[in-house]
């Protein structure tokens, strides 16, 4: 649906099929959409409904006086896709806030009040049902991971060190953007800014804000580039849309019929500063190429990953403690496997080890006391969760084993251990580890405790 809504926005657009072709390969390779699509997550639609977002605003500013029909369709898309643009993801709130701004300056006083409040309507409904419940106004997620308590210590020279040279292949877009902006300005006398500029302003806006937001703390982990997947696509789309609506080549081209040499020294100039034009372009892929080929590289060991881990946990805890209650750091896949209870340590799921963590109160002594009010009998942690952060695990909790995986690119440690949070616990936990040993895939390492 992504690949064809592309085709179908550059071909409204009259942009020629090599463009296009070239535009959907970048898509596929460079974001890349086939990582994307084994990860199973919302990232995919969120480029998709980001994108209609984006371009029909761009219809509505740049053909508001020339195609008044298109326009008011463009409208109506926006309208219906208003309430998804924050709520299947909150980094919607970037595009929500230059999008109506840009619409504002367009003099779309009326219809910028009703997407924002279109926009905004689910969220409110859904802090409010989260507020009555006893939980935050927003996800435990974007409270806990978004950095929002960290905002006034970013400081800009660290900014530009950490994330502008870290992630080239973004760096790269914003630069191209910014510099598409500035030519549109140059090429066209300062006239018409908004209406000229409206995709590439508003791809520097959010990228930027994804910057100072998303990847505060600086984490370049390999599938971290599933959340800036998104800056990739409409990036590339941007980019390729502006270039067509600034015709540079034909300005080149009729830049230099313009000057008054010989033929033959008008087509070497031509030549070569097409050649030029090429060779800056393949260096500026460069960094998309090596991401794109880097992750689609790891995606087939990074699934087996998960199946060696995430998946094999699940089914340890389904098949022993079903229906009891457990300590975790890693929800996902051992709740949509089993049917357990369970306490998660890294308040993405838990109230009550979140507020430990956003006091500043989380420590191995509030670890063991959470666990033991919640009845846990077992907690499955990784450890380095706790290293970066300085937290240690509970010295009442005893240790039962762990599993080892070769090769890890993509899960949150490389072991998984098991630990008995009720001393009660601990022979029919490493009983249960004995017994699981041979469902565990050959390449899973293992370690059980003995304590005879």
């Amino acid at each position: 649906m992504l690949l064809y809504y592309v085709y179908y926005i550059l071909k409204k657009e009259k942009v020629s099929r090599i463009f296009i072709f070239s535009t959907l390969l970048s898509i596929i390779l460079f974001v890349p959409l086939p990582t994307i699509a084994f990860l199973g997550l919302e990232h995919t639609l969120q480029s998709l409904i980001f994108l209609i977002f984006m371009y029909n605003a761009y219809v509505i500013i740049k053909y508001k006086r020339e195609n008044q029909s298109r326009c008011k369709f463009s409208k109506k898309i926006i309208l219906l896709i208003s309430p998804l643009v924050v709520s299947v993801r909150f980094e919607g709130f970037f595009i929500l806030v230059i999008i109506v701004l840009l619409l504002l300056l367009n003099r779309e006083f009326l219809y910028s009040f009703l997407v924002t409040i279109l926009s905004i309507l689910p969220i409110v409904i859904y802090g409010l049902i989260s507020t009555v419940n006893r939980w935050f106004f927003l996800p435990n997620s974007i409270i806990l991971k978004g950095g929002l308590s960290s905002l006034d210590y970013i400081k800009w020279l660290d900014f530009f060190e950490s994330y502008f040279f870290l992630y080239t292949h973004i760096s790269i877009l914003l630069i191209a953007a910014i510099l598409i902006f500035f030519l549109t300005i140059i090429l066209n006398k300062g006239v018409h800014i908004i209406k000229k500029n409206t995709l590439s302003i508003s791809f520097i806006f959010i990228t930027l804000c994804y910057y100072a937001l998303i990847f505060n703390g600086a984490i370049d982990h390999l599938f971290w580039m599933r959340y800036y997947s998104n800056l990739t696509c409409i990036g590339i789309v941007i980019i390729v849309m502006s270039i067509k609506d600034l015709n540079i080549f034909y300005q080149v081209k009729r830049s230099f019929d313009l000057l008054n040499i010989g033929v033959l020294r008008r087509e070497f100039l031509k030549s070569f500063t097409g050649f030029c034009v090429g060779f800056t372009l393949f260096l500026l892929i460069i960094p998309q190429l090596y991401r794109g080929y880097i992750v689609l590289s790891k995606t087939y060991q990074s699934s087996i990953n998960i199946y060696h881990q995430q998946y094999q946990m699940g089914l340890f805890v389904k098949k022993y403690y079903n229906s009891k209650n457990i300590a975790i750091n890693d929800i996902g896949a051992v709740n949509y496997i089993s049917d357990v209870n369970s306490l998660d340590v890294l308040g993405l799921g838990n109230m009550d080890s979140a507020i430990l963590l956003l006091t500043h109160n989380y420590n191995n002594y509030t670890i063991d006391t959470l666990t033991r009010q919640y009845n846990c009998t077992i907690a499955i942690v990784y450890w380095n969760y706790y290293d970066d952060t300085r937290i240690f695990i509970p010295i009442d909790w005893i240790y039962a084993g762990k599993w080892n995986l070769k090769n890890n690119v993509v899960c949150g440690g490389s072991s998984v251990y098991f630990y008995a949070v009720q001393p009660t616990a601990i022979d029919q936990l490493i009983d249960n580890l004995h017994d699981f040993t041979d469902s565990l895939p050959e390449d899973v390492g293992y370690y059980i405790a003995s304590y005879l």
